[in-house]
């Protein structure tokens, strides 16, 4: 994955980069570029894209996530279906990629609510991506183009 390939994504999104995302670029490329980590691509391309969101949070001023290895079993599958949709449909746009999460989440019992709380399974990002913060959609786009990149990797490689 390169800082370009990213870079050309927010410029076809129509979303110009900031130098915060650069900062977080450069993290994922540093990440894409080490020993690969894990048994599986898939779990090589959601570790990678956990990462990045997480990165993403703390370099805008908001909390990062917990690390991989500390996530539940049911957080890492929701990141696996959203990197297995992005590789399937890889002409979606981040509304799609959304929708596909928020779909998801619905089917596992989650709902809308203005504080997370895992263990009542509630979430304020269940809202149509249309109603989410430039900074979400943001993040979806991240992700998407995570996705992307690694994926080209493992079909060019």
């Amino acid at each position: 994955m390169t800082a370009m390939s990213i870079h050309a994504f927010f410029d076809a999104e129509a979303m110009p980069v900031r130098p915060c995302d650069t900062a977080v670029l450069t993290v994922l490329a540093s990440i894409a570029a080490g020993p690969e980590m894990n048994k599986t691509e898939l779990e090589r391309i959601g570790r990678t894209v956990h990462t990045a969101l997480s990165a993403w949070n703390e370099a805008h001023g908001e909390d990062g996530y917990a690390t991989w290895d500390t996530l539940s079993a049911g957080d890492k599958q929701s990141t696996f279906d959203s990197v297995q949709f992005v590789i399937d449909n890889p002409d979606a746009d981040p509304g799609a990629q959304h929708d596909q999460w928020l779909q998801q989440k619905r089917s596992d019992g989650w709902s809308y609510n203005k504080q997370r709380d895992n263990a009542k399974k509630h979430h304020p990002m269940l809202i149509p991506f249309d109603q989410l913060s430039e900074f979400e959609q943001r993040k979806d786009a991240l992700l998407n183009a995570v996705v992307r990149a690694l994926s080209a990797d493992l079909k060019s490689g």
